[in-house]
């Protein structure tokens, strides 16, 4: 189971007192950033070919593009229009993956963030994994891996530095991060998955160390991670 804007119109004049005032300099952010290299390099976004289910009752069809790091959708409708999305906006997505032709459910779920001192709970985009009594979701991210700097003439930078400078290799790393959410409870994040996991267990402990045992299954490997929750749901159905 395995990724800018140049002109945003909303659909209705509704829709935009459903924005948060973070989401529209987000747009405003992406609009600015349209054409920039540096932009599409961190970018971890996902394209989609299906449905946005909105707050306000109404669905929108086209091209799908979530981008992850700022917690906002935007859809190219048929017409060649344009709508982008904060998560207040926003029920669920559903809709194909462009890249890997899977089908993809994102979801709208309150989750906390700390801002200072102060500790909200903010709607936000999370990708269901595995439906169940022990959902699992999934927030992408990037993170830039340096390598050692490698020296290049100051020729190639454009200003001198005793005749050399260095040009630190990177490259950007996809990370995922997962959570659970247990019916009726609040999303918790798996940051130690054997620990979080193994402590919902309960009366099929047994059976999951047996599972996990026998199948080789590792808590850090995410397709593993997949598997193993898929069968704790097997179970308390």
């Amino acid at each position: 189971m395995p990724s800018i804007l140049r002109s945003l119109r909303l659909v209705s004049p509704v829709l935009f007192s459903l924005f948060f005032a973070h989401a529209i300099c987000a747009q405003n952010a992406v609009a600015a950033s349209a054409d920039s290299d540096e932009m599409k390099e961190v970018s971890i976004n996902q394209k989609l070919k299906g449905k946005v289910f909105l707050a306000t009752g109404q669905t929108i069809e086209g091209t799908i593009t979530i981008y992850h790091q700022l917690d906002l959708v935007r859809v190219k409708l048929a017409d060649s229009t344009e709508a982008a999305f904060a998560p207040i906006a926003v029920q669920f997505i559903q809709g194909i993956d462009q890249h890997d032709g899977y089908p993809r459910l994102f979801k709208v779920l309150p989750y906390g963030y700390r801002m200072g001192n102060d500790y909200r709970s903010m709607p936000t985009y999370f990708e269901e994994i595995v439906p169940g009594t022990y959902a699992l979701l999934l927030r992408r991210n990037s993170r830039t891996v340096y390598s050692k700097p490698v020296e290049v003439p100051a020729s190639f930078i454009g200003f001198e530095l005793n005749g050399k400078t260095t040009n630190p290799k990177h490259q950007d790393q996809m990370i995922y991060k997962f959570f659970l959410q247990v019916k009726g409870q609040d999303i918790m994040a798996l940051e130690k998955p054997r620990k979080d996991l193994t402590s919902l267990y309960g009366v099929h402990a047994n059976e999951m160390r047996r599972f996990i045992k026998l199948h080789e299954l590792d808590y850090e490997d995410p397709n593993h991670l997949i598997r193993i929750v898929e069968h704790l749901n097997s179970l308390v159905k």
